[in-house]
């Protein structure tokens, strides 16, 4: 557990001892001056009528639990800000290594589960976490003062407490492990449920005209049941536990109530006495049911943390080897998605600075070529190279949420105008990727690509959704731009830019057929 607090915390330990050391001191002031001013206040003021005493007592219990109150004010205060940047830093460092992920396994499960393992994983750890590690050391203190004021009131009294807490203890253990497994399970659940719904939600216009809400409401309610029977076991084997803690702490509670009374009656305990010994104990009690409380807590949060730090350590993208020569070089190369095997048998061999068409039939695996020729597919099988710097714009494309301005930023700002003038673009700089048409977006992404220095470029229907005199335009820019670079672009029809080209890629049902010369010829 301390492995996991280790990586929560991340940089904010020194904040975090201070949290616990300030917890624990006001727990410990609490539950020792309380009783005792309750004891002191009627043994010796009330039972005696001192009421300068009395007056003297109560005025400076009032003032001290006031002032007690206050700290404890500042202290939650700094503790939601120290939750909040713990929370800020371990979502940064998730989201960054998502992008170290291998592009095939995003595939695999969707872009919706990794919603769920980057931002809900990470806001059910850090405040949870802090919230019951915290709590913990402030239950403790708790206990740990109740007990010295009990035992210092009635040493008797307390055999209760030595009776129940290994009980508890074994409960504790035993569901821990449980919880923390169903917990697991749950996320899991959570996570591909996440991304069944996102997959709904954005195909709203294709579920309405097509009448796919049937199908798609039966996808969803199978991933939604799957998920709740998760959670199910989860709480079931909660609440077992938290019935059985119960039973033994109510036994407790008896024991002791009978004990105080049977103290009394024998004038083995002052009435002052009796009431600071109950508060000690209500306290003592209310700390002890809130340590058995965090059991199940500690378990689920055992749970998600080792999933982040899991997700965080398989984060690893594998690097292709550079070819020095720059050229663009496969052999019998393979990669499948799942069971359906896409590219077979690749063997290719692309001289730097030359220009290739790639064109097949739709479903042939020219896309998947493309992720594997721009590093972003790594093969099942076989040996790739890649030039040192490949910059490309493979469907489908998205781009985040900031304006056209904050993402050209990062380019030589001439070459940036001037592209962005020839393609239409400046008056858009303002506007974000989503803002734009299908025919603006296709640009966007070419103008990204082109800006880019790299030894190859790759693009994917470049020419798609825009208009005769926009394709000139920007298969004009793709041919100036890289000039004595490696080119491979994917093209549907526009049948007059293809003899620019030296040659041209055929793929045809995964495999992948090179011809170099006359392209009208090849094609």
């Amino acid at each position: 557990m301390i492995r996991l607090l280790h990586y929560l915390i991340g940089n904010h330990k020194k904040a975090f001892v201070i949290a616990i050391v300030w917890g624990v001191l006001y727990a410990l002031a609490m539950s020792i001056l309380n009783p005792l001013a309750i004891k002191l206040l009627f043994d010796e003021a009330v039972m005696k009528q001192n009421f300068s005493l009395f007056v003297m007592v109560a005025s400076g219990s009032l003032l001290l639990f006031v002032g007690l109150r206050l700290v404890d004010y500042h202290y939650r205060l700094f503790k939601q800000r120290l939750s909040n940047r713990m929370l800020l830093d371990l979502a940064l460092r998730v989201t960054r290594a998502y992008f170290r992920i291998p592009y095939a396994r995003i595939l695999e499960k969707g872009e919706g589960y990794f919603v769920a393992r980057t931002y809900d994983e990470v806001q059910a750890s850090v405040q949870p976490t802090q919230e019951t590690i915290l709590g913990l050391f402030r239950s403790a203190a708790t206990l740990l003062g109740g007990l010295v004021t009990i035992l210092l009131i009635s040493w008797k009294l307390t055999l209760a407490l030595a009776l129940v807490a290994p009980i508890l203890l074994k409960l504790s253990r035993k569901y821990g492990g449980k919880i923390h497994r169903d917990t697991r399970a749950e996320q899991e659940r959570s996570a591909e449920l996440r991304d069944v719904t996102l997959k709904v939600m954005q195909s709203y216009k294709t579920i309405r005209i097509f009448q796919l809400l049937s199908k798609s409401m039966e996808q969803y309610r199978q991933r939604f049941e799957s998920y709740l029977q998760a959670n199910y076991l989860r709480t079931r084997n909660m609440t077992v536990y938290s019935a059985l803690s119960g039973v033994f702490l109510s036994i407790m509670e008896m024991l002791v109530i009978v004990a105080g009374g049977y103290s009394i009656m024998t004038s083995n305990l002052t009435f002052g006495g009796l009431m600071a010994f109950m508060n000690a104990f209500w306290l003592t009690v209310n700390a002890l049911q809130s340590l058995v409380d965090s059991v199940p807590r500690m378990a689920m949060i055992r749970a998600t943390t080792t999933r982040l730090m899991e997700f965080e350590a398989e984060a690893q993208q594998e690097d292709l080897p550079a070819n020095p020569a720059g050229n663009l070089v496969l052999q019998n190369v393979e990669f499948s998605y799942g069971s359906q095997r896409m590219l077979h048998g690749v063997n290719l061999n692309v001289q730097a600075g030359q220009r290739l068409l790639i064109e097949g039939p739709n479903g042939s695996g020219k896309s998947t070529l493309a992720h594997v020729l721009s590093g972003l597919l790594v093969p099942v099988a076989g040996q790739i190279s890649l030039p040192g710097r490949v910059s490309a714009v493979v469907e489908p494309v998205n781009f985040p949420g900031l304006t056209l301005f904050q993402l050209l930023s990062q380019f030589d700002a001439d070459r940036c105008e001037n592209l962005a003038a020839r393609f239409g673009l400046s008056d858009l700089l303002h506007h974000t990727y989503g803002d734009l048409s299908l025919g603006q977006k296709k640009k966007l992404g070419v103008l990204m690509c082109l800006l880019k220095d790299a030894d190859c470029y790759i693009l994917d229907e470049p020419l798609a959704n825009l208009d005769r005199s926009s394709e000139d335009t920007v298969m004009e820019a793709i041919f100036e731009a890289t000039a004595g670079k490696t080119l491979l672009v994917i093209l549907h029809g526009s049948e007059k830019h293809h003899a620019r080209f030296d040659g041209v890629l055929r793929v045809q049902q995964g495999t992948v057929q090179t011809h170099v010369g006359q392209v009208k010829d090849a094609v």
